[in-house]
């Protein structure tokens, strides 16, 4: 178990750079779950000692690909847009 935390830094990404048809699915499972999910986890696990401090930070770090699509990272490009949508609902 962790203390209460002033400043939440969620910062992690991978990807796999290949067209749809030949993305690994397991690993694109991981690209979700690491991009995206980690995210939502880790904001749950601190967010309420911050709010009943009524204080601290969380900082996202998403990419550009989480609002403009690349091609060859579609996998990685979902789980952006997903953790960017996350925070945006979050705020």
């Amino acid at each position: 178990m962790f203390g209460d935390v002033d400043i939440l830094i969620n910062n992690a990404g991978v990807v796999q750079v290949k067209p749809i048809t030949e993305q690994n699915e397991k690993f694109a499972g991981k690209v979700m779950a690491i991009n995206a999910e980690c995210h939502f986890w880790l904001v749950r696990e601190f967010i309420q000692a911050m709010m009943r401090k009524n204080s601290g930070h969380i900082v996202s770090v998403s990419s550009i690909a989480g609002i403009a699509g690349t091609p060859g990272m579609t996998d990685y490009c979902a789980s952006k847009f997903a953790a960017y949508g996350f925070n945006e609902a979050l705020r």
